[in-house]
């Protein structure tokens, strides 16, 4: 990580992320982006960096991939951070663009590892 960039754990794993399979993976944040810890983020095809996911981005970051398991400032210059792939993510702690609609993200999820959920319905179903 260059000094223009920084991290910043806000909560823990267990209230950020229900239950599992936990996956992270480390990308890229692109520069510019100020991303709060589990924001939802898509990937830019053109330079595979990701950014904070917007429904109407036309360049390949409208698809949510995972969610920030950091806050990261790449205010600078492009910045290493590390993304949820998988796990049943905190709805409540999620930060999701208003772009996206409840619709939408009820389906955004199929056949991935990722889940939106409140701590209510994790507490119902079995890990």
């Amino acid at each position: 990580m260059n000094a223009s960039s920084s991290t910043t754990a806000l909560s823990s794993p267990a209230a950020a992320v229900l239950g599992g399979p936990i996956i992270t993976e480390p990308a890229t944040l692109l520069s510019g982006q100020d991303l709060a810890e589990l924001t939802a983020v898509g990937r830019v095809t053109a330079s595979g960096k990701i950014v904070k996911a917007v429904q109407t981005a036309e360049d390949g970051s409208d698809k949510i991939i995972g969610f920030m398991v950091y806050a990261v400032n790449a205010d600078g210059a492009d910045a290493a951070c590390q993304i949820y792939k998988g796990g049943r993510i905190n709805k409540s702690l999620a930060t999701i663009d208003a772009s996206y609609s409840a619709i939408h993200l009820a389906s955004m999820f199929d056949g991935t590892a990722l889940s939106l959920e409140t701590p209510t319905q994790s507490a119902e179903q079995p890990s």
